[in-house]
């Protein structure tokens, strides 16, 4: 009989695979191999071994020896259970963030609408009383905007846009729904600070978005924050 004289053979790493809202596996690298020639799943697909602290496309982690990308939180010896949140994904968050824009845009269109209905060419060649009535309209509506937002973050830790994509702003080191300090203060006003320093804010700003392609697709403020968009479990 052969004797291991100091050699330490690792065991096999078994991954665990998110298909259609589900988990499966967990399986060996091999088989993961056979399901992405075939189709069944893609690098992007999200995927769990044991070490991770959450969910992240299968591709940041295979054939890696050691994952980084979300080591913040000390991992148990399972998976994430079939009804916890998972990462939010990159269309989720676009689609979020252009939906958070919406109520802004049509905020700001009321000057348009204005200057079509007098056939004014100029802001300024409109009656006094309407460019008034409008600037008043234009401030309500933002206040009105930034209270229901501020709600919407204090409440359920989610923006507009992300209820409606079902996503949420989660703390990092609980696995919780962040509180208003992390998801308004540090999240949105800290940040926020940053990116309206004079010449570096713009170029930081662009960074911060950017960051999203991270394996954890934490942005620059998420970092700050201590947060992470993931997924509402049950929907």
């Amino acid at each position: 009989m052969m004797v291991n004289k100091g050699f330490n053979i690792p065991p096999p790493m078994n991954y665990y695979i998110a298909l259609n809202g589900t988990q499966a596996g967990p399986y060996p690298e091999q088989k993961i191999r056979e399901m992405l020639a075939s189709g069944e799943i893609t690098s992007e697909s999200l995927a769990w071994k044991e070490g991770l602290a959450d969910w992240v496309p299968l591709g940041s982690i295979l054939s890696t020896p050691t994952a980084g990308a979300l080591t913040a939180v000390p991992a148990p010896g399972l998976p994430p259970q079939a009804g916890e949140w998972v990462l939010a994904s990159l269309g989720s968050r676009f689609v979020a963030a252009c939906l958070d824009m919406v109520p802004f845009l049509l905020a700001a269109s009321i000057f348009a609408i204005a200057m079509v209905v007098t056939g004014a060419r100029r802001f300024e060649d409109l009656p006094q009383a309407i460019q008034f009535a409008l600037m008043g309209a234009f401030v309500g509506g933002l206040v009105l905007i930034g209270v229901v937002q501020i709600y919407m973050l204090v409440k359920y830790s989610q923006t507009i846009g992300k209820r409606i994509c079902k996503i949420r702003i989660y703390n990092l080191e609980t696995r919780q729904p962040a509180d208003w300090v992390r998801s308004i203060l540090l999240r949105i006003f800290v940040n926020g600070l940053v990116g309206a320093i004079p010449c570096v804010g713009g170029l930081y700003s662009l960074v911060d978005v950017c960051f999203i392609f991270r394996a954890d697709r934490r942005c620059i403020h998420d970092l700050i924050a201590g947060t992470v968009v993931g997924t509402v479990p049950g929907d």
